[in-house]
């Protein structure tokens, strides 16, 4: 955290102005009882400093950028560097080793493969495992089902709604558009 704090004052402006507005210098952090202290970043704050002015390293150490679609407002746009990814990787295979997913798992990826961080990043960490992938991104869910069925899926990765939306289409319910 210390490291972070540091970072974040050398490298990136408005953490700089917002540190110094405080009492609390980057530096200064000794105890956890002094966390409460430090400010929080908000939606609002991503937002105000699209695209790249929360960046604490140069553009030329992004290899990734992937952003929110922007529907309720400016985009949240992320930066990735090779070891942003290298970590992001580790914490979703283990989330997939703990969920059962092997090499002998067909995992059908519902999520957006546009700038959403989820799509890509899922699919590569399940074909690093071995996994067979479907990139099958959110369309129509009488498709998904189809393909589910056909391609004989083990695995689903989408996000709650979007999963419970193809429940309720596979059970024949209706759902909210």
């Amino acid at each position: 955290l210390q490291a972070m704090l540091n970072r974040l004052y050398s490298e990136v402006s408005y953490y700089r102005n917002l540190l110094d507005s405080t009492d609390l210098p980057p530096t200064g952090l000794r105890s956890l009882t002094q966390l409460g202290r430090l400010p929080f970043t908000r939606k609002e704050t991503l937002r105000e400093n699209y695209p790249y002015g929360l960046f604490a390293v140069p553009l030329r150490e992004i290899v990734r950028i992937q952003a929110s679609s922007g529907t309720t407002g400016q985009p949240v746009v992320t930066g990735y560097t090779r070891n942003d990814i290298k970590h992001w990787t580790e914490l979703v295979a283990r989330a997939f080793c703990a969920a059962g997913v092997t090499k002998d798992d067909v995992v059908q990826i519902c999520l957006d493969y546009g700038l959403f961080s989820g799509g890509l990043g899922f699919h590569y960490v399940a074909e690093d495992i071995g996994a067979t992938v479907i990139p099958a991104s959110t369309f129509n869910p009488l498709a998904q089902l189809d393909i589910m069925r056909h391609y004989k899926t083990t695995a689903l990765v989408g996000v709650p709604t979007y999963v419970l939306r193809l429940l309720q289409t596979a059970l024949g319910q209706s759902f909210p558009h």
